[in-house]
C-alpha cells in the first residue's frame, strides 16, 4: 500500500486534516526534511508519496499538537532576594540591596537606624543570625514602637483564578507574638501594600497580605470573608523559622520549615499597574489616612525572596538551607562533570544514572526534588529549571526547532535500538532514541516557539485527548521498528 502525505493527514486527524495542512505548514515541511536525513528509516520520500506506514502515528501526534492549541505564558524564575545583609557593612543604611541584578533595591521606612547596630529595636543586626544560613552576615529587625517596613517596590506579579504564580520565602524570629484582634493587635503584617491605602474599597481589596496571628499560625487575607489559615499553630517567640507561600493560580499553600501547611484561596495581586499602591510592603501595616490596622512585625527577618513560579517542596529546602545556585549566577547546580557549564554532557550523565537500581543512585548529585530517586522528575527540573531550555532543543541554543529534529534524525538512531544521548533523540532519559522521545519533546509545547524564555504550554485537556485518540488509532506507539510498504 502506497501513502501520500494527504492521506496520512486524513487518517491521522479526519475532518481536521486541511486545517492541520494550514496550522502546521512549517512543521510538515521540517518533518519531510529529518525524515529524509533518516537512512536508518530508508527512503520515505518518492514522488511527494510517504511509503513508511509505521512513522504515521508520529506524524499524526504533530499534527495533533498543532491542533491542540498553545497558550503563551513567561516562564518562573527568582525576581526578587533581599539578604538584609547591609547593615554588617554599613549600619546606617537606609536601603536593603538586591542580590538580582536588576531588582529592586528596598527603601526602608521609619526604622531607627544610627551607627551602631544591635543596640535597639527596629534597626539591623549582625548577631543572632539564623543558624543555617551560613552566608548570612546581618538581618534587620522590626519595632512595632516605630512601624517601620521596607518598601521592595513594584513585583509585576499577578497570579489569580486567570492564572499565575508566585513563591515567597523568608525567615523570622518572634520577639513576641500579637495579641490579638480583642486586645488591638490583630496579627504582625509579614508583608502587605506599601504606601498610604484604603483597605476596604473596590480598588484594592488587600487580597495577598499575610499575617502572623496571636496563636503563632500564618493566615492570608482573600479579598474579603476573613483571614485564611495557611499553616497549623508552629510559630513561637525566640525562634528562627523559615517561612513560604506558594500561589498557583487563586491557591495559596504555606510552609513552615519546608513542612507543607494548608491550601487557602487569595490572589497575589502585587502589581502597580492595578493600583498605585500595591508595591510589596515587608513588615507594612494597613495605613488609611494615618490610621494602622494589624501590627509591624515584633522580630528579625532575614533572607526574603520572591519568584514568579511555584517552588516544589524539594526548592523550598534548597533556600531554607540558603541555598539559591538554582537561580543566582555561578550556581552550577546540575553541572555533573564540573565543567561550568550545563550541556548534553550532564543531561547524559543524568540518564546513565536513572538507568541504575535505586539503591546504587548518586542521590546527594543527582536527585534534586529529594524524592530519594533519581528519575524522570529530576530530568525534567534539570531541563525546565536548570537549564531553562526546552525538551527537544538537541543542540541547547534553547530553542526547539527543525534544526534540532534535523540533526537528531541524522544521527541514525531512531527506533535502531542503540544507546543515544541527549543530542540524538534521547530526551526522555532511556537512553534510546524512539516515538517516546517525540512525544515528550512535542508534549512540552516548545516547537518554534523561539526562545526558552517565553514558554508555551499546550491546553493540558485538548493535549491528553489528542495523546488518547491517537494511540487508540495507532493500536501503541513505537511498537517497533519502520517498515517500508512495498
Amino acid at each position: 500500500m502506497r501513502w501520500t502525505a494527504r492521506s496520512l493527514e486524513v487518517l491521522a486527524v479526519g475532518n481536521a486534516a486541511s486545517l492541520c495542512e494550514d496550522r502546521a505548514g512549517s512543521l510538515w515541511v521540517s518533518l519531510q526534511m529529518a525524515l529524509c536525513v533518516n537512512t536508518a528509516t530508508t527512503r520515505i520520500w518518492e514522488e511527494k508519496m510517504y511509503r513508511v506506514k509505521s512513522f504515521m502515528p508520529v506524524a499524526a501526534l504533530f499534527c495533533l499538537l498543532t491542533l491542540s492549541g498553545f497558550v503563551p505564558e513567561v516562564r518562573g524564575d527568582l525576581v526578587q532576594y533581599w539578604p538584609f545583609d547591609d547593615g554588617a557593612t554599613n549600619a546606617a543604611s537606609d536601603t536593603a540591596q538586591n542580590a538580582i541584578a536588576g531588582g529592586n533595591v528596598g527603601e526602608l521606612i521609619d526604622f531607627d537606624l544610627d551607627n551602631a547596630p544591635n543596640d535597639t529595636p527596629g534597626d539591623w543586626v549582625t548577631t543572632d543570625l539564623p543558624p543555617q544560613l551560613a552566608h548570612s552576615t546581618g538581618a534587620l529587625d522590626f519595632d512595632p514602637l516605630t512601624n517601620g517596613y521596607v518598601d521592595g517596590g513594584n513585583l509585576a506579579i499577578v497570579s489569580d483564578d486567570l492564572g499565575g504564580e508566585a513563591t515567597v520565602s523568608l525567615w523570622y524570629k518572634a520577639r513576641t507574638l500579637p495579641l490579638g484582634a480583642a486586645l488591638g493587635e490583630d496579627g504582625d503584617r509579614l508583608f502587605g501594600f506599601g504606601g498610604e491605602t484604603s483597605c476596604c474599597n473596590e480598588e484594592f481589596d488587600g487580597a495577598g497580605v499575610v499575617r502572623l496571628n496571636q496563636f503563632g499560625a500564618i493566615d492570608v487575607w482573600p479579598g474579603g470573608g476573613g483571614w485564611r489559615p495557611v499553616t497549623l499553630d508552629e510559630i513561637e517567640e525566640d525562634e528562627w523559622y523559615h517561612i513560604a507561600l506558594v500561589w498557583e493560580g487563586d491557591e495559596v499553600t504555606g510552609y513552615v520549615n519546608g513542612e507543607e501547611g494548608l491550601t487557602a484561596t487569595s490572589r497575589f495581586d502585587y502589581d502597580t499597574d492595578l493600583e498605585s499602591t500595591r508595591t510589596f510592603g515587608i513588615g507594612v501595616r494597613y495605613n488609611t489616612g494615618g490610621n494602622f490596622f494589624g501590627r509591624t512585625p515584633d522580630g528579625k527577618m532575614d533572607d526574603v525572596a520572591v519568584w514568579d513560579e511555584a517552588l516544589t517542596e524539594g526548592q523550598i529546602a534548597a533556600v531554607m538551607s540558603g541555598d539559591f545556585s538554582q537561580w543566582l549566577s555561578g550556581g552550577m547546580t546540575g553541572d555533573y562533570n564540573d565543567d561550568d557549564v550545563l550541556d548534553a554532557k550532564d543531561i547524559d550523565l543524568q540518564a546513565a544514572e536513572m538507568k541504575k537500581p535505586p539503591g546504587q543512585q548518586d542521590k546527594d548529585l543527582f536527585d534534586h526534588n529529594d524524592d530519594n530517586r533519581v528519575n524522570e522528575a529530576d530530568r525534567t527540573l534539570w531541563v525546565k529549571q536548570l537549564r531553562k531550555t526546552w525538551v527537544g532543543d538537541a543542540n541547547f541554543d534553547d530553542e526547539f526547532n527543525s534544526g534540532d529534529l534535523v540533526a537528531v534524525f541524522a544521527a541514525g538512531k531512531y527506533e535502531t535500538g542503540a544507546m543515544a544521548g541527549w543530542a540524538e533523540g534521547d530526551w526522555s532519559g532511556d537512553m534510546v532514541f524512539d516515538s517516546g522521545d517525540l512525544v515528550a519533546a512535542f508534549a512540552d509545547g516548545g516547537y518554534e516557539q523561539g526562545h526558552a524564555a517565553v514558554a508555551a504550554v499546550p491546553e493540558p485537556s485538548n493535549l491528553a485527548l489528542g495523546l488518547v485518540g491517537l494511540m487508540i488509532f495507532s493500536g501503541g506507539l513505537g511498537r517497533g521498528r519502520s517498515r517500508v510498504q512495498h
